[in-house]
């Protein structure tokens, strides 16, 4: 299932669950589970090769914007049928961490393009270095 259960001390969350036919649905759930990790500091996420599109991306940055003490955020979306379209939506969520220091961020295989990345890449500049593969 999506549920987290308590993990009320957990600081690190590492997940890899690419190919696995998660929907925009479970992220969504899943996501909103993250917020019984209150100290949760580096979330490590492979979401590559499933049916995530840029609504679920959007929603998921919203949700990742409730993590009051994340510094370190990978995410790995290579794959997904992801067009940038809810990019900008992601990066607003993502930037209400905001002691949130490393953002790696995976979109090969996707269908973003230069001019759908600018605003969020704009918005992470803020953060100081930003990783873009």
């Amino acid at each position: 299932g999506e549920r987290l259960g308590n993990c009320a001390q957990l600081e690190a969350l590492v997940l890899d669950v690419t190919g696995n036919k998660i929907t925009i649905g479970k992220l969504a759930r899943f996501a909103q589970e993250l917020r019984r990790c209150p100290v949760l500091e580096r979330l490590d996420w492979s979401l590559g090769d499933n049916p995530i599109a840029d609504e679920g991306l959007g929603g998921f940055g919203e949700q990742i914007g409730r993590l009051g003490k994340l510094t370190s955020l990978s995410l790995n979306v290579d794959g997904c049928p992801i067009t940038g379209e809810r990019l900008a939506q992601f990066g607003e969520g993502i930037g209400h961490c905001s002691l949130l220091k490393s953002v790696d961020l995976l979109f090969r295989g996707t269908k973003v393009r230069a001019a759908s990345a600018r605003p969020l890449l704009w918005q992470l500049h803020q953060f100081g270095s930003v990783h873009q593969r």
